[in-house]
Parts: structure tokens; sequence; C-alpha cells
């Protein structure tokens, strides 16, 4: 394998884990803050941990190419991506998350491949549904329907409520998984604070408005788990998001989110003392399933390039 194939496979694993520990942390962010005020908190640190990362690092200019170098013209998909892939997702995750565990947000967060799959085929010209495709589709509604089927018992409403913002995020996320690979090659770092930029100024507003984040009681752990969402799981893994996207596709960097939904129940699991139930283990099965056969013609030339 050539040393280009061992780093986007590095690149897939440090995506992964970073991601999947974020599940952990907004559960420990949640004790004190609201959704909003953790939303915001990651956009915004995330943004500046890449302007400082910006100073060091020599890129191009993050305007398209050909435009000059002060031009304006990507900002309008920076905005489109910075609410699919921040302001949206960042909320609802941690808003659902209040509603079910951890490791059920985790493993429907998983299903960000799945989305991806279903939202190609309905809005690329020529991604149309095939035997793969269509089954992969049947095989990951069945995951969600194992995941959510417990949660009909009891509060349901409010399960069902979680779980429903949950797998919008995924759905969110995959929308932007398809716009990033439309962005300015040469500088992810510079694109992706400006997208961060984007998406910290409502969600900063609307906190402060809405949440009075001064007057709540923060501890030095609270601060803690807001300072890495931000600094890993917002700024530098969105870096290193598309930097992999670039190196090796939107479809093998969609891989990570076979490694998030086992990152965040293992860390669930053992730090937070949740319940992996049959139902979790099915859910985990066939999402993987669904996403194996729905990307694997695709996966199999992207690996043979990698090689």
């Amino acid at each position: 394998m050539k040393r280009s194939g061992v780093t986007n496979y590095l690149l897939l694993l440090g995506i992964g884990i970073i991601w999947g520990s974020q599940f952990y942390f907004n559960n420990q962010a949640m004790k004190v803050a609201p959704p909003l005020t953790i939303a915001a908190a990651r956009a915004l640190i995330g943004c500046l941990t890449l302007t400082v990362l910006a100073w060091f690092v020599p890129e191009q200019s993050p305007g398209t190419p050909g435009k000059g170098k002060n031009s304006w013209a990507a900002w309008p998909l920076y905005l489109s991506i910075a609410l699919l892939e921040a302001v949206l997702p960042l909320f609802l995750v941690v808003w659902g998350q209040q509603r079910v565990s951890s490791s059920v947000a985790a493993v429907l967060t998983g299903t960000v491949p799945f989305f991806t799959i279903l939202l190609s085929a309905l809005f690329i010209k020529g991604k149309g549904f095939d035997v793969n495709s269509t089954l992969s589709v049947l095989l990951g509604f069945l995951g969600v329907v194992a995941l959510v089927a417990p949660g009909m018992q009891g509060n349901w409403l409010d399960n069902v409520a979680g779980d429903l913002a949950i797998l919008t995020a995924a759905a969110s996320f995959a929308g932007s998984l398809i716009l990033l690979h439309k962005i300015p090659h040469g500088a992810p770092i510079r694109s992706m604070r400006n997208i961060l930029l984007l998406a910290s100024a409502p969600l900063l507003v609307l906190s402060l408005t809405l949440d009075a984040p001064w007057s709540l009681h923060w501890t030095l752990s609270d601060i803690a788990s807001l300072l890495i969402l931000g600094i890993f799981c917002s700024g530098l893994v969105y870096m290193l998001y598309t930097i992999l996207i670039h190196r090796a596709g939107s479809v093998f960097t969609s891989l990570t989110n076979y490694l998030v939904p086992l990152v965040g129940v293992l860390l669930g699991v053992v730090f937070l003392a949740e319940p992996f139930t049959v139902y979790n283990g099915l859910a985990l099965v066939l999402i993987a399933m669904a996403l194996g056969i729905g990307e694997l013609r695709t996966l199999s030339k992207s690996v043979m390039g990698l090689r």
C-alpha cells in the first residue's frame, strides 16, 4: 500500500474516534448547559481553533479558483454548508441526546451514509436507485426501527422526538457531505473556519438571548468538555474531514460513520454505565449491513485506488 493510502486510513480512524467521543462529552456538557449554548460554544471555539491554525499552516486562498484572491463567490456555498453541517445538527444532536442515551444517539448518527445514498439517488443526476441502494435503504430503515421501537413504551413521545431530532441531524450531515466536496481545494482550514464563523453567528445570538449562559453554574469539568467539543470535535475534525474528502472522495470519507457508532456506544457503556441492549446490537448490525451493501461497489473502487 502506498504511503498516501496509509495516511487516508489514519485520517479515517482519527475522525471516527474524535466524532465518536462527542456523545460522551455532550453528555457531560448537558449537565449544565442547554443545547443552544453547547452548539454555539462548539461552533465558536471550533472557528477560533481553525483561525489560530490558519496563521501557521500555509494555504491557498479559500475563494473559488479563478475568481481572484478576495472572491466572495464561495460564500453562498459556505453558508449552505454552515446550516447543514453545524447550525442544525450541532443543536439537534444535543437536544435529542437529552431524550435518548448517548449510545442510541451514536448509532442513529451512524446512518449518515444511509442518508447520503438516499439523497444522492434523489438529487444527483445519474445516481438513481439500483438493487444495492434499494436493499441498503430497506436494511437501514429496519435498523432504525429496531433502535426506535423500544422507545415506543413508557414516555414514547419524548423518546421518539429525540430519535427524530438525531435522524434529522444525520440527514443534515449527509446533505453537507455532498456539498463539502465542492468547496475550493487547497484551503481546508480557512474554508472550514469560514463555515464555522457563519454557523457560530446565529447560534451565539440565540444562546445569549434565550439561555443567558453567564447565569449558569460552570465547573472546570463543564468548561473542559466544551473546550474538547469545540477544539477537537468541531475545529480539528472538520479540517481533517475536508482534507480526507479531497484526498479520497466522499464515499470513502463517509466510512468514518462505521467507527462513530462503535466509539460512541463503547464510551457510553464503559464511562456512562449505559446498557447495551439486544436492540442496540441488532440496529448496529443492520445499519452496518445497509451501509456496506450501499457502498460496496463504489468503495471497492475507492480502496483499489488507494493501493
